[in-house]
């Protein structure tokens, strides 16, 4: 919570006073009717306000005073009281805030709690019909619910798998994804056949895949190995590396209604590395199967790059974008030929 009285402290002082010269329940205060003047600014809000009270007719203090008018026709009146305590606000203070309400001609009553709201408590102001609320600046949430969706990043990765017998060195892979080679029309370096068509395959099941799936692909080529005839399969194909925004590291701008299970505000999730193969702080590796699929969800894609340019990487000693190797390849004789692909798969 220190976090979002801090962002206020610069702005939302008196005027003509430094910010540390206000308590901090006045900035609480004065944080909350700015953010519903911002929310709503066709509504009056005043900031401690004084109306009569019901009863005695005499001018009592409110934390937050709000006229909002309706059609034309008529005024709603709502009271905001603001509680800044360090400890959850419990049955008592909904008691002593529904005497309020009763006494102020209100026609909705609402409560902002630094800390939150007790269990009890909350079940009490949904059968009074007062909105229970917490006032989030920069901070990330208390509750999985204040997400209307999770966030997931998906890294895709590479694997070459050669069929040999006896598996050859990284020095045979490395010589072989340089060897002249010829198919149809195409005609270069083993490795650079190998990732066009690789990155065609890719291609097709992306577009034949919905919108936001991640796909993934497969190419196999045999070749003769040059120094004894075997026959090698070759496959190159992918995978995807799943991580979620850990909900610590969302960030929340706005107001959510425990009563009602609402936000209205802004949220980000954590920064995300693009360059890199994870995707920084904040993000969880899950796996697949861990993904709630009930949720709404914001899927980040992030394709590899070149593959035949991972490949040289890999095995000249510098392992780019997590590519997983299996050292199974002897160098070719040029001969290639197409064996198997594989569709979309969600």
């Amino acid at each position: 919570m220190g976090g979002g009285r801090r962002a206020h402290e610069g702005t939302l002082g008196r005027a003509g006073a430094p910010a540390d010269d206000v308590p901090a329940w006045r900035l609480f205060e004065q944080a909350v009717a700015a953010f519903l003047t911002a929310l709503a600014p066709h509504a009056r809000v005043v900031a401690d306000a004084r109306t009569p009270d019901q009863q005695t007719g005499r001018k009592r203090q409110r934390d937050v005073w709000i006229e909002v008018p309706f059609g034309g026709l008529f005024t709603l009146r709502i009271l905001v009281s603001c509680k800044h305590k360090k400890a959850k606000l419990n049955e008592q203070d909904l008691d002593a805030f529904h005497g309020e309400f009763l006494n102020s001609g209100a026609n909705k009553g609402v409560i902002y709690a630094l800390s939150g709201f007790s269990a009890p408590a909350l079940e009490k102001a949904r059968k009074l019909g007062i909105t229970c609320c917490g006032l989030y600046v920069n901070r990330p949430p208390d509750l999985p619910a204040q997400l209307p969706f999770h966030a997931y990043a998906y890294r895709e990765q590479l694997k070459l798998d050669v069929g040999a017998d006896p598996l050859p060195t990284r020095g045979e892979i490395a010589e072989l994804l340089e060897v002249p080679v010829a198919l149809e029309a195409d005609a270069g370096p083993f490795v650079e056949l190998l990732s066009a068509r690789f990155l065609r395959e890719r291609e097709a099941t992306r577009v034949a895949a919905p919108i936001g799936h991640p796909v993934t692909a497969l190419i196999g080529l045999e070749l003769d190995a040059p120094r004894d005839g075997r026959r090698l399969q070759v496959l190159l194909s992918s995978r995807w590396a799943v991580y979620r925004a850990d909900m610590s590291a969302w960030l929340l701008n706005g107001t959510y209604a425990f009563t009602e299970g609402t936000f209205a505000g802004s949220l980000s999730t954590p920064w995300m590395d693009q360059a890199n193969p994870h995707p920084g702080p904040g993000w969880v590796p899950v796996p697949a199967g861990e993904i709630d699929e009930t949720v709404p969800r914001l899927i980040s894609l992030s394709f590899g790059g070149d593959p035949a340019s991972d490949l040289r990487a890999a095995y000249t000693g510098a392992v780019v974008g997590e590519l997983a190797i299996a050292d199974q390849v002897r160098p070719s004789s040029g001969r290639v030929s197409v064996l198997s692909r594989l569709g979309a798969q969600p």
